[in-house]
């Protein structure tokens, strides 16, 4: 476990795929893709500038609503 969340071993999973690392100390570390040599940074879902995409889980509007939702998604997906 240690080795696999080291904090190089994060950033270089970003040289193939635009996971954003999990630790905050690997962003500074994620360089280029390894076949296509583009930038990775601005493809991360960490990237600061790609926060304007974000949003966040209304956990209060799914503890009320939860039931009604997935009973209507059922009846829609049964049609």
């Amino acid at each position: 476990m240690k080795f696999a969340t080291d904090t190089q071993r994060l950033a270089d999973q970003s040289k193939w795929i635009s996971y954003g690392p999990t630790r905050a100390s690997s962003a500074p570390l994620v360089d280029k893709h390894a076949e296509l040599g583009i930038a990775m940074a601005p493809h991360m879902p960490t990237d600061p500038a790609n926060s304007n995409n974000t949003f966040l889980m209304n956990y209060a509007f799914w503890a009320d609503y939860k039931d009604d939702v997935e009973s209507k998604f059922q009846a829609w997906l049964a049609k």
